[in-house]
């Protein structure tokens, strides 16, 4: 099967490839744009729906034409562009070549809220998607269970940045999108202990009790956590500073939390 070549960078399907960068269409057509070999790999091999490779032959290495012929194994379309296309494409300023469209996977709050076991992360709010990536990616080497993000304001872990800031771990973990106030019903429903993270936390992390079922909420990097989440938060935790910043960045303070939950998880052998 011999991959159809687009030169255009006016051509229709380049067009609609631009337009997944808004969350809108994503949302609208139920797909998404990958970009990068590392990513689109994780992809691949992931199990996700994958609905066709994007390469551009000229700036491609050996390890996509791999990616390439396992596309042609599964019968996935695989498209090739000129560079002047894939840079349209492209939000990258040394683009690859590599991309990938596919359907988000479809984990849904209630269920992953009833059948997840362990940590729970909990982004509200989270604005810039590399923040969102990271913490995403965090999530997946400390053993989290699953991310739950907040609709509403904040970015879309979908978002080609944040993509790429996970380096490929938004394939790895599952994630579930819901508001806030449903997300709060089923992780009470459910039997979560919600540890919410402010700086006016009770409790310092190593203080905190992380077994059982723990979702760590994690707020907007300057406002934090509003009222609705503080009030309904089990414990509030807090991690001491002793120098100058009154602030972390949040993925940072995302990590490190997570990092202590799971230390303490391993420490006392919890599942």
């Amino acid at each position: 099967m011999t991959a159809a070549l687009i030169e255009s960078p006016q051509n229709a399907r380049v067009k609609a490839l631009m337009r997944l960068h808004q969350r809108r269409e994503r949302d609208r057509t139920n797909t998404a744009l990958c970009e990068g070999l590392q990513e689109t790999a994780h992809a691949l091999r992931s199990g996700v729906a994958i609905q066709a490779l994007w390469l551009c032959p000229e700036w491609t290495s050996a390890d996509a034409a791999e990616l390439e012929g396992l596309a042609k194994r599964r019968d996935i379309p695989v498209w090739h562009l000129s560079p002047a296309a894939f840079k349209r494409i492209s939000v990258r300023q040394n683009p690859d070549g590599v991309a990938c469209t596919f359907t988000p996977p479809g984990a849904s709050v209630d269920t992953l809220t009833e059948s997840a076991q362990g940590l729970l992360l909990v982004l509200v709010g989270t604005e810039k998607p590399g923040n969102l990536g990271a913490l995403v990616r965090s999530a997946d080497a400390l053993g989290a269970a699953g991310v739950l993000t907040v609709t509403g304001r904040g970015s879309d872990p979908w978002n080609a940045a944040a993509i790429r800031t996970s380096m490929g771990s938004v394939f790895n973990i599952p994630i579930a999108s819901g508001p806030a106030e449903h997300v709060r019903s089923a992780l009470s429903q459910h039997g979560w202990s919600m540890v919410a993270s402010s700086p006016a936390g009770h409790v310092s992390p190593w203080q905190m009790d992380w077994q059982g079922r723990v979702a760590l909420v994690v707020g907007p990097e300057h406002e934090g956590l509003d009222t609705a989440w503080l009030d309904a938060a089990d414990h509030t935790v807090r991690i001491p500073m002793e120098g100058g910043a009154d602030s972390m960045n949040a993925s940072v303070s995302g990590a490190i939390l997570l990092y202590e939950a799971l230390r303490h998880r391993t420490m006392s052998g919890a599942d």
